[in-house]
C-alpha cells in the first residue's frame, strides 16, 4: 500500500466516479481504475459498486476513509517539514444542525482555542438528515443534531434543550391569549422550519395526529431571520427556537410557548458506535461537555 493509492481512493470517494476522480487528479481513468484495483486486491475487499455512472461505497470504504485521509495528513506534514517549523495541526469537522451554533456563546470557541490550540474546528450546518449522512458515510466523527436516535447505532450525549415557540404578532387575535392549543392553530398559517429538520417533522406529526390533517398549513423556510420577519410584519405566525429571541426579542410581537408534545428540542453530540474517535474528537467531546455544564450552572445563578 502506498501514499498514491490512498490518494486516489480519497478522490473516487469524493468525486462519486472513476471519470471525476481522473479529472481532478489530472490522469487518465485507467490509471485511477487500475489503482483501485490493485488497492481493493492488496486490502480483500470491494470498495466500490458501480451503480449506472456512479460509484457507491461499501461499508469497508466508508470504514477505510478516516484512517486514509489520517495518513494522508501525516504524510503531507512530514514530507513538507511542517513538524520541523511549527506545530502540526489537525483539523476536526464536525457536522451540526442548523442553528445549534447560535446557542453557544463565543467565549466558547476562545475558550477551547486556549485548550486546544493544534485543534481546528470545521464546524458546519445542515439539515438533520444531512448530518446523519455525514456521518453514516464517515465524513465527520461527531454531530450535533436534535434526538433522540437509534441507540443502537449512535452514541448520544445531550448537550441541552431548548424550547421551542410562537412568534405571534401583537395585533393577532391569538396574542391575547397566554396559553396557544393546537386547536388553535388548526386554521393559522405558520412559517417553520424545512422539514429537513427532525424536529419540524415531529412538530408536523404531533399536529396531524391531533387534528387528522396532513401536516401544517405554512411556509417552509431554511432560516429562522426570515421566519421572525414574518411574524414581525403579520403575515403569519412564526415557530421558532427561545433562545434565538433572547437578545433581541421582536418589539411588535409576543411570544407564546409552542404547544403539543414537541415543545423541546433536545440536542446530542452524536458518534457512530462502530468507529472509535480519534483523539481530536475525544478532546472535543470532554471538553463540550464540561463547559456547557459550567455555562448552564452560571446562566442558573444569574
Amino acid at each position: 500500500m502506498n501514499v498514491r493509492q490512498l490518494s486516489y481512493f480519497m478522490e473516487v470517494y469524493r468525486q462519486g466516479s472513476i471519470a471525476g476522480a481522473a479529472r481532478a487528479l489530472i490522469i487518465s481513468p485507467q490509471g485511477v481504475s487500475k489503482t483501485i484495483l490493485s488497492l481493493e486486491e492488496e486490502l480483500s475487499v470491494e470498495l466500490f459498486i458501480r451503480k449506472g455512472r456512479k460509484l457507491i461505497p461499501t461499508q469497508d470504504a466508508i470504514a477505510l476513509t478516516r484512517h486514509a485521509q489520517n495518513l494522508l495528513d501525516e504524510y503531507e506534514a512530514i514530507s513538507q517539514k511542517k513538524f520541523l517549523t511549527h506545530s502540526v495541526y489537525k483539523h476536526l469537522h464536525i457536522a451540526c444542525s442548523y442553528d445549534v451554533l447560535s446557542y453557544l456563546p463565543w467565549e466558547f470557541y476562545r475558550d477551547f482555542m486556549e485548550a486546544y490550540p493544534e485543534i481546528i474546528l470545521r464546524l458546519e450546518e445542515f439539515p438533520d438528515r444531512e448530518v446523519l449522512s455525514h456521518m453514516d458515510k464517515n465524513m465527520v466523527e461527531l454531530g450535533m443534531i436534535t434526538g433522540p436516535l437509534d441507540s443502537r447505532k449512535y452514541h448520544m450525549v445531550h448537550l441541552f434543550t431548548n424550547g421551542f415557540c410562537l412568534l405571534i404578532h401583537k395585533n393577532h387575535p391569538l396574542a391575547e391569549k397566554s396559553t396557544i392549543t393546537l386547536k388553535d392553530l388548526s386554521k393559522e398559517r405558520l412559517a417553520i422550519k424545512g422539514m429537513g429538520q427532525l424536529a419540524s417533522k415531529s412538530q408536523a406529526s404531533d399536529y396531524a395526529t391531533n387534528h387528522a390533517v396532513p401536516a401544517f398549513t405554512a411556509i417552509e423556510v431554511s432560516d429562522y431571520r426570515i421566519i421572525h420577519e414574518l411574524a414581525e410584519q403579520n403575515l403569519l405566525i412564526g415557530v421558532t427556537m427561545d433562545y434565538l429571541l433572547l437578545e433581541s426579542p421582536p418589539k411588535n410581537c409576543v411570544i407564546r410557548p409552542f404547544p403539543g408534545d414537541t415543545g423541546k428540542k433536545p440536542i446530542y453530540l452524536v458518534s457512530r458506535k462502530d468507529i472509535n474517535l480519534s483523539r481530536e474528537a475525544v478532546c472535543f467531546q470532554e471538553y463540550m461537555v464540561d463547559w456547557l455544564k459550567k455555562f448552564q450552572t452560571k446562566e442558573q445563578t444569574l
